[in-house]
């Protein structure tokens, strides 16, 4: 059969030879074989009927495309249609624009407005009242504190001055107490009149105790909130050193006398080291037992 060298996408007809049947002629891909038998097809490139293989074995095309020769028109393709869903099982996508920066955005990115954050609608000058309403409040909160403790250490430093110019006092008066009675007792027992009196020394000790008692119970004022009511306590010392002063200032004219009060005020002087040791409050203590350390006459108080 005389075939044309090129076969239209459509097909050719072409006579039988032998019968002279018109065939339809057409050009068919290497893939569609299995649709054929082989013995129906014959290479594209020589027109050797083709075989089993995946070449043509005469002129050795690999995949060779072939022609089929067959009577009638030639089988229309079988065409699958597509299917178009109105929706999808799928979740839509969601589309985000991106905008590119622009040329002035680039050079001035501080003019440029981002994006509105999620409870970023708060204006600026309220967050600048906040803040500075915040700080304000540290600051007074803070302040308040320091001078708390500022006025806790003035009061428990002028507490303990106070207690120990007491102290000291009465120290002093105790001893001149003691003096005065030896000296009474040898003059009296040597049939010696005798006039006790405060010596030079005596007088000037009382005067700086005095001096500083009043400077340090000046500077007091009402006691701090921690230290609760600390003046009964302090108050009780003071008494019994005023009534001492007093014993060693004006002795009077009998020593049985001068020695029964003295005895009396000794009672009075341990019940208010007593009285003070357990109405004295906590921290107030612990002042006392520090500033004992240096100042050995409040050791009697706290110890």
């Amino acid at each position: 059969m005389d075939v044309p060298e090129e076969i239209p996408e459509a097909g050719t007809v072409a006579p039988c030879p032998a019968c002279n049947v018109k065939l339809n002629i057409y050009r068919e891909s290497f893939g569609s074989r299995a649709l054929h038998r082989t013995g129906n097809v014959s290479c594209a490139v020589c027109g050797a009927e083709l075989g089993p293989h995946l070449h043509c074995q005469t002129c050795g095309a690999c995949f060779p495309d072939f022609l089929v020769a067959q009577v009638g028109k030639r089988k229309a393709r079988r065409q699958s249609k597509k299917l178009s869903l109105s929706f999808s099982p799928l979740p839509a996508r969601q589309k985000r624009a991106v905008q590119l920066p622009s040329l002035d955005a680039a050079l001035h990115p501080e003019a440029v407005k981002g994006p509105a954050r999620k409870g970023a609608g708060m204006p600026k000058t309220l967050q600048l009242a906040i803040a500075l309403a915040v700080i304000i409040a540290l600051g007074v909160g803070g302040t308040f504190y320091y001078f708390k403790m500022e006025a806790e250490k003035k009061y428990a430093k002028n507490y303990a001055l106070a207690a120990f110019c007491l102290q000291a006092g009465i120290e002093r008066a105790q001893k001149t107490g003691v003096r005065m009675a030896t000296e009474w007792k040898q003059r009296q027992d040597a049939g010696q009149s005798y006039t006790p009196r405060l010596s030079i020394d005596d007088e000037r000790g009382f005067g700086l105790v005095e001096s500083k008692l009043d400077q340090a119970m000046g500077k007091l004022g009402k006691a701090p909130e921690s230290f609760g009511d600390c003046t009964p306590a302090l108050g009780k010392l003071r008494t019994v050193y005023d009534k001492w002063h007093g014993q060693v200032q004006t002795p009077g004219n009998s020593l049985q006398a001068f020695n029964d009060n003295s005895a009396k005020i000794e009672q009075e002087y341990n019940k208010a080291i007593r009285d003070f040791k357990t109405s004295l409050p906590g921290k107030m203590r612990e002042e006392l037992t520090s500033a004992s350390v240096k100042l050995k006459l409040l050791r009697p108080l706290v110890m």
